[in-house]
């Protein structure tokens, strides 16, 4: 393995590797990388967020859901309650972008009831703001301003975002 003969840690690097196979259309390459996360424990969790993101980008949103839960089901196993619901908050703004608002304020509530994080509150920030709840989604930018006032990529990048989602949901384009 190329990332073991340079002293590269392969739990690192596979998700590179398998972005770069992607762009070239190597499905061949895709599956080994996919396959090789996916027999580690320390990588299942990511690898199956990976794939649901490619079932998502194919239109496959049964079989990214389904993904996406094995995947928090794994991180909560493992204890990891903050990447499990960063996980579920990641994929409640996917399944928002694609027109679910109903699931998607449903997962993103779920991810906020696991651990209710600065990054799963954004993503839940986010959710409601495409999926039409600008009042959830005005009160999470408002405490995170509120505990977060010097963190950059939080006010200059994610609260514009989400403030530009409030405005669109309330047909202020």
């Amino acid at each position: 393995d190329g990332l073991k003969q340079n002293n590269l840690n392969p739990e690192l690097g596979w998700e590179m590797l398998y972005d770069i196979a992607f762009l070239s259309n190597d499905t061949a390459e895709m599956d080994r990388q996919l396959g090789g996360a996916l027999s580690r424990p320390e990588t299942e969790s990511d690898a199956l967020v990976l794939q649901a993101q490619i079932e998502t980008y194919h239109g496959h949103l049964a079989r990214a859901r389904e993904l996406v839960r094995r995947s928090v089901d794994s991180k909560i196993r493992a204890g990891f309650r903050e990447a499990a619901a960063a996980n579920r908050a990641i994929a409640s703004s996917e399944t928002a972008e694609v027109g679910n608002f109903e699931t998607a304020k449903r997962d993103a509530t779920s991810a906020l009831s696991l651990y209710a994080g600065k990054d799963v509150k954004v993503r839940g920030a986010l959710t409601y703001a495409r999926a039409g709840n600008a009042g959830r989604a005005s009160a999470l930018v408002s405490e995170l301003e509120k505990t977060h006032p010097l963190d950059t990529i939080l006010n200059k990048y994610w609260l514009p975002t989400v403030k530009a989602g409030i405005k669109l949901a309330e047909g202020n384009a």
